[in-house]
C-alpha cells in the first residue's frame, strides 16, 4: 500500500502545482466573454446607438495595459458605420478591436454603431494588464445615444454608466474583477449586461496534461 500511496502524493503535488502556474498566468491575462442584452432599446430611446470601449490612463507606466475585443456576434441586427477613435484605439466590430495606453494619453476610445432590432451583443475581451501606474486605469463599456453620450447611469453604481468595467491597479492585480451593471435612470430600460470567464489556452494545456499524467501514474500502478 506506501508504494501506492507515495507515487499518488507526488502525483497530487504535480498536479497542484499546474493549478498554481493557471492561476498565476490567469493574473497576467484577464479573458472574458460579454453579453450586452439591448432587447429593450426601441428607436424612440435615443438611437442610432453606438458600442462604447473606453480604456483611461491613470499613472505612470513602465508598459501597456492592453485590450483586444474580438469574436463578435449580433442577434437581430449588425454593426453600422464607420468607427470613431481617440488616440490609441484601432479596428472595428466587424474584426476586432485595440486599445492600448502605451504613451500615456488619458482617454483611448473607439465606438461605433449598431442598428436598431439588435437584441444581443456578443464579444470577448482579453485584458492585459500593468501594474505600475499611481493611480488605476479603467476599462468600461457602456452605450452611447445619437449624441454621443451614455444613455443612463446604472445599477448598482449610480455613479456611473459603464454596464461593463474592470479596474486596474496594483491593489487588484492578484485578482482583476468585472463589474456588469445594469441600465437605471432616467430610464430602466432593462438594458443588461452579463460576463463569463473564458479559460486561456494555457490553462487548458495544463490541466490536460495533468489529466495525461493522472491517467498515466493509475494505469501504472494498477500494472504493478
Amino acid at each position: 500500500m506506501k508504494i501506492n500511496r507515495i507515487p499518488t502524493l507526488k502525483l497530487a503535488l504535480l498536479v497542484l502545482g499546474l493549478a498554481c502556474l493557471t492561476t498565476q498566468a490567469s493574473h497576467a491575462q484577464l479573458v472574458f466573454h460579454v453579453d450586452l442584452d439591448t432587447a429593450a432599446l426601441t428607436s424612440t430611446d435615443g438611437s442610432p446607438y453606438s458600442l462604447d470601449f473606453t480604456l483611461t490612463y491613470g499613472g505612470t507606466l513602465s508598459g501597456p495595459t492592453t485590450v483586444n475585443i474580438s469574436n463578435f456576434s449580433f442577434t437581430g441586427g449588425s454593426a453600422t458605420g464607420s468607427t470613431t477613435i481617440t488616440n490609441q484605439a484601432s479596428g472595428s466590430m466587424g474584426s476586432n478591436i485595440l486599445l492600448s495606453d502605451s504613451n500615456g494619453n488619458a482617454v483611448n476610445d473607439i465606438f461605433q454603431g449598431f442598428t436598431d432590432g439588435t437584441t444581443h451583443i456578443g464579444f470577448d475581451v482579453s485584458l492585459s494588464p500593468n501594474f505600475s501606474g499611481l493611480t488605476p486605469d479603467f476599462f468600461e463599456i457602456s452605450i452611447l445615444d445619437n449624441g454621443n453620450e451614455p444613455l443612463w447611469t446604472t445599477s448598482p453604481d449610480d455613479a456611473q454608466a459603464a454596464l461593463v468595467s474592470v479596474t486596474v491597479d496594483s491593489a487588484n492585480a492578484s485578482q482583476l474583477t468585472v463589474g456588469a451593471f445594469q441600465s437605471m435612470d432616467p430610464s430602466p430600460l432593462g438594458v443588461t449586461a452579463s460576463v463569463s470567464a473564458i479559460p486561456e489556452p494555457s490553462a487548458w494545456a495544463m490541466v490536460f496534461v495533468g489529466a495525461v499524467l493522472f491517467v498515466g501514474m493509475r494505469f501504472r500502478l494498477r500494472k504493478a
